[in-house]
């Protein structure tokens, strides 16, 4: 699908009739970062996904202004629990208000 991704950056879960409902994309290295690879991707992938009622995105803290340009807005209904509660409020993954 992704034919300039390497296939250790991509995982691509299936339903049952074998229609993509959720790719997981792993762009932490950061040789990958700052190449416009990630801007390379959305655009594939919202062009693949047009058809879809919704596109939920999950990124690193500080990431936003590149999504934002694609029309992504911060959701409000999203919670989650860490392991380390304390460093996840610290980097700015949650928030307690």
């Amino acid at each position: 699908m992704l034919a300039s991704v390497p296939a250790s950056m991509l995982n691509q879960n299936t339903s049952d009739l074998g229609i993509p409902n959720r790719i997981d994309l792993k762009t932490s290295r950061f040789s990958h970062q700052g190449i416009g690879l990630g801007k390379q991707i959305i655009e594939r992938l919202m062009a693949q996904s047009q058809s879809h009622a919704k596109i939920i995105l999950y990124s690193v803290a500080g990431r936003e202004p590149l999504y934002a340009k694609f029309g992504f807005l911060r959701m409000k209904t999203a919670m989650a629990i860490f392991r380390n509660r304390q460093a996840a409020i610290e980097r700015g993954l949650l928030s307690e208000t």
